[in-house]
Order: structure tokens, then C-alpha cells, then sequence
């Protein structure tokens, strides 16, 4: 579903017809990098700078991102998804580098509460699970690892909208300026890149997740 797709399309083309959603302001590494603390502390840096409100938590925004395509529940996340994500999240949560790391990426002491309330995944706050050092109420460790189960393709790449701050799964070889469009509703999202004569070369699919 990922694959890139280049395509020229004049600019007389009906793919003009359809909405833009918004530009991609800024990239992660491939997901396949993520066993490494530097790119894991700039992902979450970035699912962090996402728009979001009442019901909507970053964590749960990021994790079913990454897992598109598979088609979320209507109200809590399957429990071995989450214990997985749990895991993946470990060498920042369980790491005094790792979240040191993280708070200087974002600020957060200028923001604490907003620090705090990024930690909330399925009800449960991460963070103070890690402060409070109980774990009575942590998730089992998991029998998979989230990248390897539930990722399709770890070349992919989470992007953060320019002008929404809105995440989104996009192909490896999206860059920042490069436009998230949709013919319409029930059509994929694309990702398409501005030609030298004027048309649009596709990049591939987007996936973002809607509640």
C-alpha cells in the first residue's frame, strides 16, 4: 500500500480537482530506525507538536499511525498492541537518558502539564506509572515487538502537518513541502510533489489516523 507511485500529471489533469490537505512540515527517521534512542527521542518530539484535544491522546494518535493500516476500534485499543507500543516506548520511559532527552527536546518544563497529559495511552498515564515505580497497573511486557508485528512497512516515515499539525504515515521518499491530497472522501490520501513543467509527480499513499 506504501510503495511509491511516480506519476507526471500536467497540470490540465483532473488530480487538480481534489483538496489539499496540507503540506508536510517535518519528517521522522524510517521507522526500521527506531531501536536507537536519537531518532525514537525526534519522533516523539515531533507526535508531539500535534494538534490534538479532549479524547484524543498524542501516544494513541502516534501508535495507530504507525500501525496503519489496520483498522482501529471504536473505543479501546487491542491490549497486545498496547503492551507492544508500551515496549517501544521503553528506552525513553525507562531510560533517565532517554526522557532527559526528550523534556530538553520539548520543553517541558515550560509545559508540564502538557508534558504529563502527552504521556496518557488507553486511560492510563505512562508517566506516572514510571514516577509513581508501582507497576501494579503497567501492561504485561509484550510477546512482540511493535515494529516487527504491527508496522507494514518500516521504511515509512510519520510526518507532522505544516499548517494542521495533524500526523500522518507517508512513503520514505516524502519531503518536507510535499503536499497531502485527496481526490475526495472516500478516496486514498496521496502524497504528490510539484514538477518542473507545472504538473504533480505522485510519491506514494498517506495514511492518517481518524478517531
Amino acid at each position: 500500500m506504501m510503495a511509491p507511485v511516480r506519476i507526471a500529471m500536467p497540470p490540465s489533469t483532473t488530480l487538480l480537482q481534489g483538496v489539499s490537505i496540507d503540506a508536510i512540515g517535518r519528517l521522522s527517521d524510517p521507522l526500521a530506525a527506531m531501536s536507537s534512542i536519537d531518532p525514537l527521542v525526534s519522533l516523539l518530539a515531533l507526535a508531539y507538536q500535534q494538534q490534538h484535544g479532549p479524547g484524543r491522546d498524542r501516544l494513541a494518535t502516534l501508535m495507530h499511525t504507525m500501525s496503519a493500516p489496520s483498522p482501529p476500534p471504536p473505543q479501546r485499543c487491542p491490549p497486545e498492541l498496547v503492551r507492544a507500543f508500551v515496549d517501544f516506548l521503553t528506552p525513553i520511559l525507562g531510560g533517565l537518558a532517554g526522557l532527559s532527552d526528550f523534556s530538553d527536546a520539548v520543553d517541558a518544563n515550560s509545559q508540564p502539564e502538557g508534558f504529563r497529559d502527552f504521556w496518557t495511552l488507553d486511560g492510563q498515564n505512562l508517566l506516572h506509572d514510571v514516577v509513581a515505580g508501582s507497576g501494579q497497573d503497567a501492561p504485561p511486557i509484550a510477546s512482540v515487538s511493535f515494529i516487527d508485528a504491527f508496522v507494514g512497512d518500516t521504511g515509512c516515515r510519520i510526518a507532522l502537518g505544516q499548517e494542521s499539525r495533524v500526523l500522518s504515515l507517508v512513503p520514505a521518499q516524502a519531503e518536507p513541502g510535499d503536499e497531502l491530497w485527496q481526490e475526495h472522501a472516500s478516496s486514498p490520501i496521496l502524497v504528490r510533489r510539484r514538477a518542473r513543467n507545472g504538473g504533480w509527480t505522485i510519491i506514494g499513499h498517506a495514511f492518517i489516523h481518524r478517531r
